[in-house]
Order: C-alpha cells, then sequence, then structure tokens
C-alpha cells in the first residue's frame, strides 16, 4: 500500500473516532458535581439491583447484600437533600427527576 494511502486511511479513521467523540450522543465524563455523579451511579446500580429475580436462596442472598451495601434503602431521602443543594442547577435537578426510587 502506498504512503498516501495509509495516511488517507488513517486520517479517515482518526476523523471519525474524533466525530463519534463529538456526536450530540456523547456524554461528557463529568458533567456534575462529584457528589451527584457518585449518586446517579449508585441509584442506577440500586435499580438494577432491584429488578434482579431472586431465583434461589443463594441468589436472594447476594441481590440483599448489593442492596445493603449500595445503600439503597436511602436513595430517596439523599435525592431530596441532592434536589434541595443543587436546586439553582437546572441540569442536576432534570438529572435527578429521572431517579426513580
Amino acid at each position: 500500500m502506498k504512503r498516501s494511502a495509509r495516511i488517507t486511511i488513517l486520517s479517515a479513521i482518526a476523523t471519525s473516532m474524533l466525530a463519534a467523540g463529538l456526536s450530540a450522543n456523547a456524554v461528557p465524563a463529568k458533567r456534575f458535581p462529584p457528589e451527584v455523579e457518585k449518586f446517579l451511579n449508585r441509584a442506577e446500580e440500586c435499580e438494577h439491583w432491584a429488578g434482579e429475580e431472586p431465583y434461589d436462596k443463594d441468589r436472594r442472598k447476594e441481590i440483599e447484600a448489593a442492596l445493603d451495601e449500595l445503600r439503597c434503602d436511602s436513595i430517596e431521602a439523599e435525592k431530596q437533600t441532592l434536589q434541595q443543594r443543587y436546586r439553582k442547577n437546572p441540569a442536576v435537578l432534570k438529572a435527578l427527576d429521572d431517579v426513580d426510587p
């Protein structure tokens, strides 16, 4: 393969990767304050574990342990605290509204 063809291909690949990273669907790494990011991640994990099927005794224990470790029973109270703390930040409030404990 000629050098110019390789450069063209590599340039096309790099441009595609850059475009993918800047697309409308790309999510910035840090959109919210760290405590909000941490809360949103934890709430998502709680939702995941709450939806798991406890098909036997061991699985039930695993699910309960995960829910306890994640402190899922405190999600609603923490959500309200964060909503109050960030009441002047519409982006944070929207993200918190999407949390359904």
